[in-house]
């Protein structure tokens, strides 16, 4: 994917593009602004915080195994990350997981939907015979976001307190 402008249901002007090692900075200040909300909601775990370590590694993937994207905006002449979307291919390299996850002061404009709909469009060019994500069942927005890109939503077979959205792109 190349770098493409998109704008967001309150009009402002976003980027969206692959996640590069440059990002870590803008990465990093964006997990450390989440709320412990919305930490929960991505990571599932309370309490979690920012691994630079880890850090490093997400924002340098394989692109063979990972399509990463992040959103950006320009704040005060300076890039922010306001959002960034991923997929995983699997070890039968026919299927992905995918995870979101967009900035508190972000979210309910459309993001998530654009990001989620970006990485879908990419794994039908790739072929994939299926993307799917583990969504926290009290996680209505990002339900909702998945449903209306035609994901089934079921109930997660190991996990009671999950939900498996699936898509066959």
């Amino acid at each position: 994917m190349v770098t493409r402008q998109w704008q967001s249901k309150d009009g402002t002007w976003l980027c969206v593009r692959p996640l590069v090692p440059a990002d870590f900075g803008i990465a990093r200040e964006a997990l450390s602004r989440l709320s412990p909300g919305s930490r929960y909601l991505r990571f599932f775990v309370r309490g979690w915080r920012v691994n630079d370590t880890r850090l490093a590694q997400v924002v340098d993937p394989d692109p063979e195994v990972i399509h990463a994207l992040i959103v950006t905006a320009q704040r005060e002449g300076k890039e922010q990350a306001v959002a960034a979307g991923r997929f995983f291919i699997g070890p039968r390299g026919d299927e992905a997981e995918f995870a979101l996850l967009v900035a508190d002061e972000w979210q309910r404009k459309g993001i998530g939907k654009m990001l989620l709909g970006e990485l879908v469009e990419e794994a039908r060019r790739r072929g994939l015979k299926r993307l799917f994500g583990e969504i926290l069942a009290n996680n209505a927005g990002m339900l909702a976001v998945a449903a209306a890109l035609g994901f089934a939503i079921t109930t997660h077979p190991e996990d009671r307190k999950l939900r498996l959205a699936v898509l066959a792109p």
